[in-house]
């Protein structure tokens, strides 16, 4: 995808333009650098937190593991910790902290009883498979974090599978523009020494 003329180089820069306006709109609300110490409970962790440059990084080595932490933990009936818990698993498995705690918005006091409903209703023939003889005290939050896990995972491969394409489209956006810069490149120096 090489713009031949400036208008497509244009529409292309204002796409990118466009994009990381949504970008930062979106991320406002959530922990960054610079104002974690603002939350509750996150900000006795701050100091170490902002000493990990994997938490703030949105290459795709970290972006990985905070789609997946972020999808299973958002199912799990933990409302309230979640966050903490993201940051933790964030922190072991050198995810990015921003995109894990977007996740957490998903479920909150008004889509906890769908989610819960929805994780214990796949995850209970998990377990009865399982474990048929568990009795209910075990086999109610042993369905919960079984239907975590497999939406999780769900979620989490879907989020990923649209991110990676978009991630490719965008480089190709990007190279295009890089190209068209370089072949419309305006020599330096005075009229004479370009011809």
């Amino acid at each position: 995808m090489s713009p031949t003329s400036p208008d497509q180089a244009g529409e292309l820069l204002q796409r990118q333009q466009a994009r990381r306006r949504r970008v930062r709109r979106l991320m406002r609300p959530l922990p960054r650098r610079g104002n974690l110490a603002r939350y509750p409970i996150l900000k006795y962790f701050a100091g170490p937190a902002r000493r990990m440059p994997f938490l703030w990084s949105y290459r795709p080595e970290h972006v990985r593991p905070a789609l997946y932490i972020g999808s299973i933990l958002t199912l799990l009936p933990l409302l309230g910790v979640q966050l903490v818990l993201a940051l933790g698993a964030c922190m072991l498995l050198r995810g990015n902290l921003p995109i894990a705690a977007a996740l957490q918005m998903v479920s909150n006091p008004l889509t906890a009883a769908p989610l819960y409903g929805l994780t214990y209703a796949v995850g209970s023939p998990i377990v009865t498979w399982l474990m048929p003889a568990a009795g209910a005290a075990v086999r109610v939050p042993t369905a919960l974090g079984a239907g975590a896990l497999a939406l999780g995972l769900v979620l989490a491969g879907s989020i990923h599978l649209v991110w990676e394409v978009a991630r490719r489209r965008r480089q190709r956006e990007a190279q295009a523009l890089r190209v068209h810069r370089s072949v419309n490149r305006v020599p330096t120096g005075t009229p004479e020494q370009a011809c």
